[in-house]
């Protein structure tokens, strides 16, 4: 994810995976094409099939429009068959936060959400990046809808609220100690006592 556009009525970050579709489909063209003149194969069109449906899948574009003027959040995400829009004003925004997944070798990586009462919202439906360049992000937002960003402490309490609402426990956990750099039953310990002042509220 990437910061678009800013100007002081306007923030816009956006985050897209249309070039890796249309790597995918040039490759496919040009397997097609060398096929044509080889003689088809089955084996090289099932790949040609294969590449051309990956393509398809990795339609897809994120966009938030932070608008101070209207003191509104546009969201929107596309993929090939359809899209999904809101609209959220800034006194229903309660944080920005991070969700953590573990990616190859337990690397964790990150998307950014909108924290509302009602649950939270992503601003991407990929993981990608490390903390640091999302913590970054999250700052340069906050600043532009007039919150203090908080702490890392209360960044992190955030985001571990937010996968403990989706029943991502164990990211949770996992996040917390790479975060804090401790150990798995203190991380246990502290997301544990977390999740019992969310149900308490």
């Amino acid at each position: 994810m990437r910061v678009k556009r800013e100007t002081p009525a306007e923030l816009v970050v956006a985050e897209g995976t249309i070039w890796v579709s249309c790597i995918c489909a040039v490759v496919a063209s040009a397997l097609l094409y060398s096929l044509r003149n080889q003689g088809q194969k089955l084996g090289g069109l099932l790949m040609a099939g294969f590449l051309l449906a990956f393509a398809a899948g990795f339609v897809l574009k994120t966009q938030v429009i932070f608008n101070a003027m209207e003191r509104t959040a546009s969201w929107s995400g596309r993929r090939l068959f359809w899209v999904k829009s809101g609209t959220i004003p800034f006194d229903a925004i309660q944080d920005v936060g991070m969700d953590s997944s573990v990616g190859n070798h337990g690397v964790l990586t990150y998307r950014m959400t909108i924290v509302t009462a009602q649950g939270t919202i992503p601003m991407s439906d990929s993981y990608s990046g490390g903390k640091q360049s999302k913590t970054e992000m999250r700052e340069r937002i906050l600043r532009f809808l007039g919150k203090e960003a908080g702490s890392a402490n209360e960044a992190d309490e955030s985001s571990i609220r937010s996968l403990l609402a989706q029943g991502r426990k164990i990211d949770a956990i996992q996040l917390l100690r790479s975060s804090r750099n401790i150990g798995l039953t203190e991380a246990k310990q502290q997301v544990e006592a977390i999740e019992a002042q969310t149900e308490t509220h």
